[in-house]
């Protein structure tokens, strides 16, 4: 009997030990979490990006040259299209030059429902523009065709200037009208 009674006591015991086990574990603090060096690196995510077509001067001054230049990867069509113009008129890539005022910025891109980009640049691109109608139509060009060539939803463009409608950039262009793709300044080919 008695060996029946220690059995049973053995049994209990163990039983207690086995469900505070399980209560310990059920309540006990969690873990701290382990850091690691690349959990704390502060180096940005990888931007994604497209390759698109821009549209800068022949250094022999006798049309524009295409160029495929990566470029950031935009949210949205607006997006995108401001990412474009920026790297149209960032420095021109070598055997290029700018078409457009060094100093111009692009104010913002935004889009009208109907196909129509609108492109509105900083004062420099009439202030600093060099005149004469053909550097005129180069630089309209080069922005117009920078959109429409990357942006299948953008048919033409408006070019604004301050966030306003201007009758020319240098008193030859019209621009109270929209500008369709003008491909015919483009010389030679398009190079990467």
């Amino acid at each position: 009997m008695m060996w029946r009674a220690l059995a049973v006591a053995g049994a209990v015991v163990l039983l207690l030990a086995f469900g505070a086990g399980v209560w310990m574990i059920g309540h006990s603090p969690a873990p701290p979490a382990v850091v690691r060096g690349s959990d704390t690196d502060a180096s940005p995510a990888p931007t994604s990006h497209i390759t698109a077509t821009l549209f800068f001067g022949d250094a022999g001054g006798r049309g524009l040259v295409a160029r495929r230049v990566d470029v950031p990867l935009g949210a949205s069509v607006a997006d995108q299209g401001e990412a474009i113009l920026l790297a149209a008129l960032s420095t021109p890539p070598p055997g290029t030059v700018a078409v457009v005022p060094v100093g111009t910025r692009v104010r913002a891109f935004y889009l009208d429902g109907t196909g129509t980009g609108f492109v509105d640049l900083s004062g420099e691109v009439r202030t600093k523009h060099p005149g004469g109608s053909f550097a005129e139509a180069l630089t309209v060009a080069a922005v117009v065709n920078a959109v429409t060539s990357n942006l299948p939803s953008v048919a033409r463009v408006r070019v604004l200037v301050e966030g306003k409608e201007v009758e020319t950039l240098a008193g030859h262009l019209d621009l109270a009208e929209p500008f369709l793709p003008d491909l015919s300044l483009v010389v030679g080919r398009t190079t990467p």
